[in-house]
């Protein structure tokens, strides 16, 4: 099976221009083909011809280009990153729920805000707002049949309502600050 490494978009005046499918870069633009051909063949994929996973190769264009908060979050040691993530996204929101379960209703103090800020995580610092909207939707879904049903109870669903997302979060932040090393982006 072979594999498209280059993406050809030919203009209204015959013109075309060479688009890399793994770094998205755009090559150049030529009027002939020895020319496209040469550019890609004289390109430099950042991410080798086999290329990055999808989410991994839109996540290293935003720490690119207008992403500074997310570069410097990958500039962090992991023996920092991960604690702090896991403080941001685990402990410190379930802390909160465990605070306002006693005053409010379980509905609004654990299972609407449990996966809330992960996945808000996803939306602003990762540049997901589609991952991370669905992921929210599915999480807050099943956790409100758990609950209705009693599969599960509040004081379980308080430690577990915020796991996923952070999980998640991590894992894509781990493998972006593996890929932007390996590739030299910071």
């Amino acid at each position: 099976m072979s594999t498209i490494h280059f993406y050809r978009r030919y203009g209204p005046d015959g013109r075309c221009k060479v688009i890399c499918m793994h770094c998205f870069q755009t090559l150049g633009t030529a009027w002939d083909r020895q020319s496209l051909e040469e550019m890609e063949a004289s390109h430099v994929c950042a991410f080798g011809r086999e290329g990055a996973p999808p989410m991994a190769a839109r996540a290293l264009r935003k720490v690119r280009s207008e992403a500074p908060l997310l570069r410097e979050t990958l500039r962090l040691h992991a023996r920092l990153l991960i604690p702090m993530t896991v403080l941001a996204l685990y402990l410190l929101p379930t802390m909160l729920e465990f605070a306002a379960s006693r005053a409010l209703n379980p509905w609004l103090a654990v299972i609407l805000p449990g996966d809330l800020l992960g996945c808000a995580a996803m939306i602003g610092l990762l540049g997901m707002p589609r991952t991370g909207v669905l992921l929210y939707l599915a999480l807050t879904t099943l956790e409100g049949l758990s609950y209705a049903a009693n599969r599960a109870v509040v004081p379980d669903l308080r430690w577990f309502a915020d796991l996923v997302p952070t999980l998640v979060v991590l894992t894509l932040l781990l493998r972006m600050k593996l890929r932007s090393r390996e590739f030299g982006t910071y």
